[in-house]
């Protein structure tokens, strides 16, 4: 319980600095890049985002709270704040198409009941991957029964297993007692919980990014690794970088930092999503 409880304070940040924002008219495209399982086109933006500070000596040397000593600190926490918030784009517009990173020729939403195939088989079953059911012991196995239908682009079916819960963090108890209760939840009867010790419990931090309060998610873990890719592109490794110089004759510090970065979904086959009105 601790450990689950210290993963959802993991990105409790409180910063002085706004968040970045992007670099506009500095995205790199890459065009028609071919998704190898989907065989949808999509074209990829990489996000170049930057943002920088300036202190006199003065304000140093007359600061008596540390206000200013706080100001770098508080540039990298907001480099921290936002890339937590792209990181979350999936979840947060799961259900509408989201274009910020990429486009895609297959033109639906992640979570959606209209996926497509290039093959030309029905796709009445198999190519379902969103529902409507709000966060309950019975949702979770309807959703893993949904996710075990679905099919690939020639109608085959497929080893999709869920065995990740992704919630928000208003659900974390009822997440956590579904997952961890011998007996069944919500019930008076002494039956087992088929759910106890199956899942990955993935509690989303804080409301910033993913705002929602009753959406919640199931995820093959495999497959997500295979189908999510993050690419970070800062020269030469890749990690956000930090630079700091101080001006000879005017005794002013100057404080950057530089981040470039980009995510791809490979296919949708790996979330079920559930959008509880």
């Amino acid at each position: 319980m601790a450990e689950a409880v210290a993963k959802l304070f993991f990105a409790k940040i409180v910063g002085k600095h706004p968040d970045y924002r992007c670099a506009f008219g500095v995205t790199d495209r890459i065009e028609n890049f071919s998704d190898l399982i989907g065989m949808t086109h999509r074209n990829l933006d990489r996000m170049r985002i930057k943002e920088r500070i300036q202190i006199e000596r003065t304000l140093v040397e007359y600061d008596q709270k540390n206000l200013i000593e706080e100001r770098p600190r508080g540039l990298a926490l907001s480099m921290w704040r936002r890339r937590q918030r792209d990181a979350l784009r999936m979840y947060r517009n799961a259900f509408s198409i989201d274009t910020l990173f990429y486009n895609h020729t297959e033109n639906v939403a992640l979570c959606s009941n209209n996926h497509t195939t290039t093959t030309g088989v029905a796709t009445t079953t198999g190519f379902d991957n969103l529902g409507v059911t709000a966060f309950s012991a019975a949702a979770v196995a309807t959703a893993q029964i949904q996710m075990r239908g679905f099919l690939d682009l020639q109608g085959e079916p497929i080893q999709t297993f869920g065995d990740t819960i992704i919630i928000p963090f208003d659900l974390y108890e009822q997440g956590w007692e579904l997952i961890s209760s011998l007996g069944k939840v919500d019930s008076a009867q002494n039956n087992r919980n088929v759910h106890y010790g199956q899942y990955t419990l993935i509690v989303l931090p804080e409301k910033v990014s993913f705002p929602d309060t009753n959406d919640w998610f199931m995820v093959d873990g495999e497959l997500m690794k295979r189908f999510v890719l993050w690419f970070d592109q800062v020269y030469p490794g890749g990690q956000p970088e930090f630079g700091f110089t101080e001006e000879f004759d005017t005794f002013v510090a100057k404080y950057r930092a530089y981040m470039r970065y980009m995510y791809l979904l490979r296919n949708w086959r790996f979330i079920l999503g559930n959008q509880v009105s």
